[in-house]
């Protein structure tokens, strides 16, 4: 290896490109989408890292400033723009990222940099325009030069909601929008009004994320204009509607399906949709992708039956592209308000940062209505892998009992009476009659309460030997991270089922510690609320007899 002094120039130049190419490209996603757009944000030692390259010696310097392409990079306001600056960059191609000020003011600085954009439009490869929207929207109004070179185009606006419907309900769209590059592959628009008629809209586009506040979609055309835009776009392989699918017209997802041809998207590896469940199921009826595409959905419901519509569209839609069956179930703790699952169509350790084959994520309060809303059809019916985090008793046999095929279940934070789900009831038939795997995490074996010390640990083992009995046993026992697990009563469990892997870790409790916070198993005595007794209730509705009409009433879970 030649030592660096011995370097020709074209070999330093290569180098000191490569640095700077580094610098402003490998940066993390945007967190505002699913879709691959890079992070606005760049640290600026990183981004102009090259420059200290430059003021090593003499020699260096020349090379530096010899190499245009090297100055062609450019994240404003990291470093103020300079007429030098462009300068240097000669007539090299320009990769551009400008924030303006989130007041839409621009400074003079601002200012300076917005018209030597401008004015060397036609060397953009790349712009991405952050700022208020309205700020944007002032910007590119004045914007008459071409930008034929352009390959990626940005504009992120984001600001309160108010902001963006200021100008009304009938936008003018910047001239920008009214140029067709031949040579443009990804699009990103972000709270900026726009059409589906846009004639940026280019079949030569890869990526496609569009992107408004809720409410707003009615300003960019109808359904027919997106299919129609749809259409012309053969090449992408990655799109996001995020609030821009137009209303569908008469609430009903079916209507016009026949009068409008299905939209092939034969390159499309990855679809992401926001809307109303209405929009999301319209849209999946009159789209056709390849099989091995990627689905994300996050879907609003309004009324009663919009989950089983999404449902009969997905169904409808899987079939269509011949997708393969879910074999692998993940459905995480659920927000106030909010329900997730994620599928695989193949038989993966169900994990959260694992990307999914399909992701819903539905508008929700009625947790349990709505597992056997999702579950019941023949979308998930074939799931032989499933974990889920802790749930309520009814919730999980909803889950349960939706899930013939299951195989191995990972329970994350279950309490004892969850497994009373998997014995089910004598007069009916076991659940998961192929159950065979069961990974507990973080489960309480018991706790220091003289009346309940073993009660999770007693209730495993009845569950366990309950199914051995009725000829479907759980043959591999998993238990990661459970409270008050210790060496003896891990043993045991290995009489019952053949292979126990167990971490090790006991997470025994300390006598010192509250009675009543650090028992889970019981609801404290402030909330006047048993889950056991609660749970009983649903099995017999008699439980309260004999007791006065004011304790029972305490005993009811409101």
């Amino acid at each position: 290896m030649a030592p660096i002094t011995k370097l020709s120039a074209d070999v330093l130049s290569e180098i000191f490109l490569q640095v700077a190419i580094d610098g402003y490209h490998d940066v993390a996603p945007s967190p505002s989408f699913t879709v691959p757009v890079p992070s606005i944000q760049r640290p600026e030692s990183r981004v102009y890292g090259y420059i200290a390259l430059s003021h090593v010696c003499r020699e260096w310097r020349r090379v530096a400033l010899g190499t245009p392409g090297l100055w062609a990079r450019m994240v404003f306001p990291c470093k103020h723009a300079s007429e030098e600056l462009f300068a240097r960059s000669g007539q090299a191609p320009l990769w551009i990222t400008a924030e303006l000020d989130r007041s839409g003011h621009p400074t003079p600085h601002a200012e300076l940099e917005l018209s030597l954009i401008k004015a060397n439009s036609s060397r953009l490869r790349q712009l991405h325009l952050a700022g208020s929207p309205l700020g944007i929207e002032d910007y590119l109004s004045t914007w008459t030069s071409r930008v034929d070179a352009m390959e990626d185009l940005a504009l992120l606006g984001s600001g309160p909601y108010d902001t963006v419907r200021q100008r009304g309900s009938l936008p003018k769209y910047p001239p920008l929008f009214s140029q067709s590059l031949r040579n443009i592959r990804r699009l990103v628009i972000q709270n900026i009004p726009f059409s589906w008629d846009c004639s940026l809209l280019s079949s030569s586009l890869t990526t496609l994320a569009t992107c408004t506040y809720a409410g707003s979609a009615s300003i960019t055309g109808s359904a027919e204009g997106l299919l129609s835009a749809l259409g012309s776009m053969s090449g992408l392989q990655f799109l996001e509607l995020s609030e821009t699918v137009p209303r569908v017209l008469g609430g009903d997802s079916t209507a016009a399906q026949h009068v409008m041809p299905i939209v092939s998207l034969p390159r499309l590896r990855l679809l992401v949709l926001k809307s109303r469940v209405n929009e999301c199921a319209w849209l999946l009826r009159h789209i056709s992708f390849p099989p091995e595409t990627r689905l994300v959905l996050t879907a609003h419901t309004e009324r009663d039956g919009d989950i089983p519509r999404l449902m009969d569209a997905i169904d409808d839609l899987t079939t269509r592209v011949a997708w393969s069956p879910i074999l692998s179930l993940l459905l995480p703790a659920h927000s106030m308000g909010q329900m997730r699952v994620c599928g695989w169509r193949s038989t993966v350790e169900p994990d959260s940062n694992l990307p999914s084959d399909l992701d819903i994520i539905l508008s929700e309060f009625r947790c349990g209505e709505v597992i056997r809303e999702v579950l019941d059809g023949p979308v998930f019916s074939q799931v032989q892998r499933a974990r889920t985090d802790r749930m309520d008793p009814d919730s999980w046999e909803v889950f349960i009992r939706h899930l013939p095929e299951l195989q191995e279940l990972s329970m994350r934070d279950a309490e004892f009476l969850d497994l009373l789900i998997l014995a089910g009831h004598s007069s009916t038939q076991l659940p998961a009659p192929k159950l065979s795997v069961l990974k507990l995490l973080r489960f309480r074996f018991g706790c220091i309460h003289d009346e309940h010390e073993d009660r999770g640990y007693d209730q495993l083992c009845n569950t366990l030997q309950y199914r051995r009995q009725r000829g479907v046993p759980i043959t591999r026992l998993e238990l990661s991270d459970c409270e008050n697990a210790y060496s003896g009563s891990v043993e045991a469990l290995r009489k019952i089922v053949p292979t126990v892997v167990w971490d090790g870790k006991e997470n025994l409790e300390d006598e010192e510690d509250d009675p009543e916070e650090s028992c889970e198993d019981r609801t404290p005595l402030d909330d006047g609320y048993d889950e056991e007794l609660a749970y009983a209730a649903f099995e017999d509705p008699n439980i309260f007899d004999g007791m006065s009409s004011e304790d029972a009433y305490a005993m009811i879970p409101w």
